[in-house]
């Protein structure tokens, strides 16, 4: 049935046989997917709408993006980079990668996947070169081959949605309404499983030069950081789980009050996200970065502690220490003994995992397992958590293999919970 196929998303230039790419979109209709799970821009796009929202808000409602690679594809997109100008296709790819999307690349017309190298310039593209894509041609093959492409993404998807559970919930002891003897409350008697501070020393951090990823980043420089507290592990399912039951938590709009964005997030979300995996100790996903900075007043309140996420500063100087070294651990380049990434488990992994991949100031898991969020904005190094511009995350994720050192920089955006985004804190901001 119609109701049961998933919703679809296709990415194409224009310049590469646009007629072409409505055939392959009227195969799929003819095979049952209503007209309107399967978008291709303007094809059912309304009149007045503002084109990069809609495609933006398309790619993340939608559970596959193909990507269509014609014989002018790469061209385009060097083209497009040299001038400066917008490109929504690179955009609907990047946002289909860091959210986890089933990315579904289709070569056509003789057009051949890119090489790494060939997408050197394109950082926040490269993980589409890990994917196998299939070629496609008109004349007699053409129905075989389509037949097999759609069979074979359903399979897919199946594979990838059965991995996917709610974690347990968690019973919540509240705390005793009144104490003859105020006791300090520290974080762990609110989270009390695997949650510790690490001791970070001020010192340099050096950002490397964002200004040639799409969209620009800052430029990068060198920058003092004072000394703060930052959280040995990211926030667990186990640890999130506490504040979506707490009487005083989730439940509470109060805590997106910080700005109209947030607010405008939290009221169509009365409850939070799934998130990707189960497990107490791991850490948790499909957190908007609204949300995350939500948890952290809402923490912040319950200890009387000023807490709130890294800024990039933060977060680089945590991971990287005083030598410069190029991954939390050091120099060695990651292995399975280090840290989760480029699909070497396939998921998510305790945040205990890897001791041997803590960084200088013992904190864990900077490398790989899940993106990071910082509360820092993209392109203007702002820590105003008004807005709804574009956030900086850190790290990398279990499925990238990209991305992992302690200087790589990325965004997304902070309306976005992705499968392999997740978050922790720090106390003592600037």
């Amino acid at each position: 049935m119609a109701s049961q196929k998933p919703t679809l998303f296709i990415s194409y230039r224009r310049a590469d046989h646009p007629d072409f790419v409505e055939r392959i979109r009227d195969w799929f209709i003819a095979n049952g997917y209503d007209d309107e799970r399967v978008f291709m821009d303007l094809s059912n796009m309304p009149y007045f709408t503002d084109f990069a929202e809609f495609i933006r808000e398309k790619v993340l409602e939608s559970e596959v993006v193909i990507v269509i690679i014609g014989p002018q594809w790469l061209e385009h997109l060097h083209e497009r980079a040299a001038r400066d100008e917008t490109d929504y296709v690179r955009l609907e790819i990047a946002i289909a990668l860091e959210q986890g999307k089933l990315v579904a690349p289709i070569c056509i017309k003789g057009a051949k996947m890119p090489a790494a190298k060939d997408l050197q310039d394109f950082p926040d593209l490269k993980a589409i070169t890990r994917y196998h894509a299939p070629e496609l041609d008109a004349g007699r093959p053409f129905l075989n081959n389509i037949a097999d492409i759609i069979g074979a993404l359903e399979v897919e998807l199946e594979r990838r949605n059965n991995k996917k559970a709610r974690p347990p919930k968690i019973e919540v002891i509240e705390p005793p309404p009144s104490q003859s003897k105020p006791k300090k409350i520290e974080v762990w008697d609110i989270l009390p499983q695997l949650f510790e501070w690490c001791e970070i020393p001020a010192g340099k951090v050096i950002l490397e030069d964002a200004s040639r990823y799409y969209p620009s980043g800052t430029k990068g420089g060198v920058f003092e950081t004072p000394a703060f507290q930052m959280a040995k592990y990211p926030i667990t399912n186990a640890q999130y789980e506490v504040f979506v039951t707490a009487r005083d938590g989730y439940a509470e709009a109060k805590w997106w009050d910080y700005s109209a964005e947030a607010r405008a997030w939290r009221e169509k979300r009365l409850q939070p996200e799934p998130t990707t995996f189960e497990g107490n100790d791991l850490p948790r996903t499909k957190v908007s970065w609204y949300d995350a900075v939500a948890f952290c007043r809402w923490l912040s309140k319950r200890t009387s502690q000023k807490i709130m996420l890294p800024t990039e500063q933060q977060w680089q100087r945590a991971a990287q220490g005083d030598d410069g070294r190029m991954y939390p651990w050091g120099n060695q380049g990651p292995d399975e003994t280090l840290c989760n990434f480029g699909g070497n488990v396939g998921q998510l992994t305790s945040v205990t995992q890897y001791p041997k991949g803590a960084s200088a100031y013992g904190v864990r898991d900077m490398s790989g397992n899940v993106w990071e969020w910082c509360i820092t904005e993209w392109g203007s190094d702002s820590q105003d958590i008004t807005g709804e511009k574009y956030r900086v995350v850190r790290g990398g994720s279990f499925d990238s293999d990209i991305n992992l050192r302690t200087i790589n920089r990325f965004w997304v955006g902070p309306y976005i919970g992705g499968y392999s985004g997740g978050f922790r804190c720090v106390s003592g901001l600037p």
